[in-house]
């Protein structure tokens, strides 16, 4: 499992940003993307992958976690897309991002 981060945008309040989840693999694969911030999110407002079930959301500090709901077919793409609420009005300039354990390309 790969993914590619990307800010995608930002109003009053909130931001959105997604992560490209590509299965490379033979087979079917589970994934959890971890997103670590700076200070400044105050919410996550919401979080769904694109033509799959929502995921499994969980917050540690400034970490999120998103876990699939189902796993991604063999071979196959998907986008996770998360809006957060900010407290103030621009999105985190500092951002960690992993998907099973391995570092996003950030884009």
């Amino acid at each position: 499992m790969a993914g590619t981060y990307s800010l995608d945008v930002v109003w009053t309040g909130r931001f959105q940003a997604s992560v490209l989840l590509r299965n490379g693999t033979a087979s079917k694969q589970t994934w959890t993307v971890l997103l670590s911030y700076g200070t400044g999110i105050t919410a996550n407002a919401a979080a769904w992958v694109d033509g799959a079930p929502s995921p499994k959301v969980s917050r540690t500090g400034n970490a999120w976690s998103f876990t699939a709901s189902a796993p991604l077919a063999a071979g196959s793409n998907q986008t996770l897309r998360i809006q957060f609420d900010i407290s103030d009005q621009r999105a985190p300039t500092s951002v960690s991002c992993t998907v099973n354990g391995r570092a996003c390309v950030m884009s």
